[in-house]
């Protein structure tokens, strides 16, 4: 079996993955990701960000997050979201250009999904727009 993430412990997991835990339950809002991959995923995630993250907003449904449309940008967000619909699937994961740039919208239906959304990303530095 897999190791699984709780909701209440995707956060955690994300932020440090030696904290993965095992879940017998599949209906919980859980990550199918090995340690090893959710290390692997995360870094992917961070060099993204680092690169072209413009901002970062929290809502009641998820998250949205918006990169710049450099090159090769749209692509890496489109595959990390297919990525993430396979191990992720709780949550809605939709990329979309818009104006020079694209936006990133991470959806969840239930509170708990809603919560562990939010966590996943929780400790992203905020980017800064350029004035």
């Amino acid at each position: 079996m897999s190791a699984r993430v709780c909701a209440k412990d995707v956060a955690r997991a994300w932020a440090d993955p030696m904290t993965v835990k095992k879940v017998l339950d599949p209906a919980m809002v859980a990550c199918s990701l090995q340690q090893r991959q959710l290390v692997e995923r995360r870094q992917r995630w961070q060099a993204l960000a680092a690169r072209a993250a413009l901002d970062i907003a929290a809502n009641e449904r998820g998250l949205r997050l918006i990169f710049r449309a450099e090159r090769g940008v749209e692509e890496e967000l489109r595959e990390l979201a297919a990525l993430e619909r396979e191990c992720c699937s709780f949550a809605d994961w939709s990329v979309r250009p818009t104006d020079g740039e694209i936006v990133l919208e991470i959806s969840g239906a239930s509170g708990e999904s809603i919560a562990a959304v939010h966590g996943m990303f929780a400790d992203f530095a905020r980017p800064k727009r350029s004035p």
